[in-house]
């Protein structure tokens, strides 16, 4: 009993030393390759009207929210859901390169910013690419949570890209029309 306490204390020591010297910032960035020009992209990420048609996170259970603007730069998109939601912001959207945006989880006056951008590689080839970065002010806890962002955002990023690459290259997909964007 004295030796497993004691296991468990020394296990504990080494969590505990751990999670004050592991950094606690993070950057997720996941790319793939569509064969389609960019302006055929833009308006999924530029309209968040669009994003549950391709977005990881459309769940049935989650109660989304679009206000006024629905696209370009000030649009916002909040959900409700059973781990407290969150609200993201188009920060800045330009046809050329593709949209940022600000999120933040719950309550949490905390922002991320992150990125869902594009780079023409031929005529009708663009890579497409989603990123995050931020810090997780948790101490102790939060450099293994940051740890885990690779497969905790990461994952859910390779879904939402190959689901959005399935969308726009699919032939019965239109591009839809969008109002004009602001640029940065």
């Amino acid at each position: 009993m004295i030796k497993g306490l004691k296991i468990l204390l020394i296990v504990i020591t080494v969590l505990v030393i751990l999670g004050l010297a592991l950094p606690r910032d993070f950057r997720v960035y996941r790319e793939i390759e569509i064969a389609a020009p960019p302006e055929s992209i833009y308006p999924y990420l530029n309209e968040l009207f669009l994003w549950p048609l391709w977005a990881p996170w459309s769940d049935p259970n989650t109660r989304f929210t679009i206000g006024t603007p629905a696209s370009g730069i000030g649009a916002q998109q909040s959900w409700e859901d059973d781990s407290g939601g969150g609200q993201m912001t188009i920060v800045a959207s330009d046809p050329r390169f593709g949209i940022r945006y600000e999120i933040r989880y719950g309550n949490s006056a905390k922002v991320y910013p992150a990125q869902v951008g594009f780079q023409r590689v031929a005529p009708e080839q663009t890579r497409v690419y989603w990123q995050m970065e931020g810090e997780i002010d948790s101490p102790i806890v939060g450099p293994f949570l940051a740890l885990l962002t690779g497969t905790m955002i990461g994952d859910p990023f390779e879904q939402g890209l190959s689901k959005l690459k399935w969308l726009v290259e699919s032939p019965t997909t239109e591009t839809p029309e969008t109002p004009a964007a602001s640029a940065e």
